[in-house]
């Protein structure tokens, strides 16, 4: 007879080689935040280093902070700025593991209505192809919208631009996406000023004035004025923070509805109204137009 002996071979995991169990991953962060690069061995007891553009080595200071616990890895990278933006690898002898960081540096922006509007933002490695969007629709080049690359510098134009281009705008380049938000406003948003007029069924009765129910008091912002049975609010220095419902009351009645109760409890007769000696009426409808779709 023939006997066939068969060893069994127990794998050592000590004899085996040295790997990146977690590899590092692409990071996108805001500016002046801390960013964090993490990957994880295979085993302990085998140390890294760190390299910036893949020449640059990283040493422990005020911007870097490099931390080893057993196989866990670590890069901070504090109060990080556009320059930071880069490729970062962790090196362990014969292997390694690369990642991208993306310092968002797209800025929102507000500009008046019919100007143009100019995004920028850099890549940190020259070259690479990108997609803008704006929300989640795909923007081409063409008479409303131009868009340049040159080598790690991106741009982004919108042509005479009006209320309706308002919204977030993202860059997207392979897994990083980086966003701004651009709002366009009227010409007189951000200067000027509107009067809001009603007229009560009898003079010299007290009205109180409300933006969506809070209680308005006159000062440098808001000025009250009634004259016989004409109530007045004056609202000065217009901004998008002006945006609401105002309300002018008589006790318990409201300003814009013509109440009849058969008393003889004053009311209002006409409906709050925007002064027709003041031209402010397209800032109301571009005021009411970016906070239907922004805010």
């Amino acid at each position: 007879y023939m006997v066939l002996i068969l060893n069994i071979l127990t794998c050592d995991s000590s004899a085996l080689p040295i790997a990146f169990k977690q590899k590092l991953r692409n990071v996108l962060i805001e500016e002046g935040n801390t960013a964090v690069l993490r990957c994880e061995l295979s085993k302990s007891g085998h140390t890294v280093e760190w390299m910036k553009s893949g020449t640059e080595l990283i040493k422990s200071g005020d911007k870097y902070h490099m931390r080893q616990r057993e196989v866990l890895i670590e890069l901070r990278i504090f109060d990080v700025m556009p320059e930071d933006s880069d490729i970062y690898t962790c090196i362990c002898g014969s292997i390694e593991t690369t990642a991208t960081l993306t310092v968002n540096e797209l800025r929102n922006v507000q500009v008046q209505e019919g100007n143009g509007v100019t995004l920028c933002c850099e890549l940190s490695k020259p070259g690479t192809p990108v997609q803008w969007k704006k929300e989640d629709n795909a923007l081409t080049n063409g008479e409303k919208y131009q868009m340049k690359q040159s080598g790690s510098t991106l741009e982004f134009l919108i042509r005479k631009s009006q209320p309706e281009d308002s919204g977030t705008y993202s860059c997207v380049c392979d897994d990083i996406t980086t966003t701004a938000t651009i709002i366009i406003t009227g010409e007189t948003v951000e200067e000027g000023s509107v009067t809001l007029r009603c007229e009560l069924s009898k003079p010299g009765v007290p009205v109180e004035w409300r933006k969506d129910a809070q209680l308005l008091t006159e000062g440098d912002k808001y000025q009250m004025k009634q004259e016989g049975r004409m109530a007045e609010l004056l609202i000065r220095n217009l901004t998008l923070t002006d945006l609401g419902e105002y309300s002018c009351f008589v006790g318990t009645t409201a300003d814009f509805t013509a109440v009849s109760t058969g008393t003889s409890r004053p009311q209002p007769t006409s409906p709050l109204h925007v002064s027709e000696d003041c031209n402010y009426m397209r800032v109301l409808r571009v005021l009411e137009f970016n906070k239907k779709r922004h805010f």
